[in-house]
C-alpha cells in the first residue's frame, strides 16, 4: 500500500484469487469459468460457444 496506516504493507492476493475463483465456479488455472457453472445460470449457449474455441474446464468430482 503507497499511503495510509498500511503504508509499506504487501497484499499477497493469490490465496484470495484462488478462493474467489472457487465460489465463482471458475477454473483458477484457465481463467474460464467451468461448464457446469455455465449451465447453471442458463448460458449453454455461451458454453457451447466457447467449447468451440476453448476446451472448457470441467468440475473435479471425487
Amino acid at each position: 500500500m503507497p499511503t495510509g496506516p498500511s503504508k509499506g504493507q504487501v497484499c499477497n492476493l493469490e490465496p484470495m484469487l484462488r478462493e474467489y475463483y472457487m465460489y465463482r465456479g471458475w477454473d483458477y488455472e484457465s481463467g474460464l469459468p467451468y461448464e457446469e457453472t455455465l449451465e447453471r445460470l442458463g448460458l449453454d449457449y455461451v458454453a457451447n460457444e466457447l467449447k468451440k474455441k476453448y476446451v472448457l474446464p470441467r468440475l473435479k468430482h471425487g
